[in-house]
């Protein structure tokens, strides 16, 4: 007996490409656990750099949740700094 597919129920999965993935969080996925992490600790005005990620809050690839963060919901005041005479980026919520 063959499977039958209801293509009028709503899948969500990660997309591969951002158009894609804003289609998808624009259609009923909000933001997600990472990302809301990210963003709460930006707003409480803490500045992350990802040692600190990792080691705060168990976020392995900060880098990826901040572009996520940019390009997926257009939070567009995370802004990052790069620490003098390391090989390392701080990043945080531009508060003007």
């Amino acid at each position: 007996m063959q499977k039958t597919i209801d293509f009028d129920k709503p899948v969500f999965r990660p997309q591969n490409n951002p158009e894609s993935q804003h289609s998808t969080f624009k259609y009923g996925k909000k933001l997600n656990k990472q990302c809301s992490i990210v963003l709460e600790a930006l707003q409480r005005g803490e500045h992350l750099t990802t040692a600190s990620a990792l080691i705060k809050y168990g976020i392995g690839d900060l880098r990826r949740r901040i572009k996520d963060l940019k390009d997926i919901y257009k939070i567009e005041k995370i802004e990052s700094k790069r620490i003098p005479n390391d090989n390392y980026h701080e990043y945080f919520l531009n508060q003007d």
